[in-house]
């Protein structure tokens, strides 16, 4: 069944943000509880952290593990190379679902 399919994450990871171009923005991972995984992460603007950062309610949702399969990635739609200020390079690609989500 999809009992207790969805569940908060227990807290936002900041995991890439910028203020160079002309709208400042941030991505952040969604930690998942146990026997669940994000799906994907969470876009902010000018930095702020997503709602239930702190505690409070959050519309994000975290899905039960056994219920998600992995996939091949398509076609990559954003990508920031590594740089001197930070050692890891970001890319997003499309997945081939019916929800038109990336990773």
């Amino acid at each position: 069944g999809v009992d207790g399919a969805f569940a908060r994450p227990v807290s936002f990871k900041r995991v890439w943000g910028s203020s160079n171009w002309d709208c400042s923005f941030a991505l952040w991972d969604m930690v998942p509880p146990k026997g669940y995984v994000s799906v994907g992460c969470v876009a902010t603007l000018h930095g702020v952290p997503p709602p239930g950062h702190d505690g409070t309610p959050t519309p994000y949702r975290c899905v039960r593990e056994d219920l998600v399969h992995s996939t091949t990635p398509e076609e990559r739609i954003w990508s920031v190379p590594a740089s001197s200020s930070d050692a890891n390079s970001y890319v997003l690609f499309t997945v081939g679902n019916l929800g038109n989500t990336f990773c």
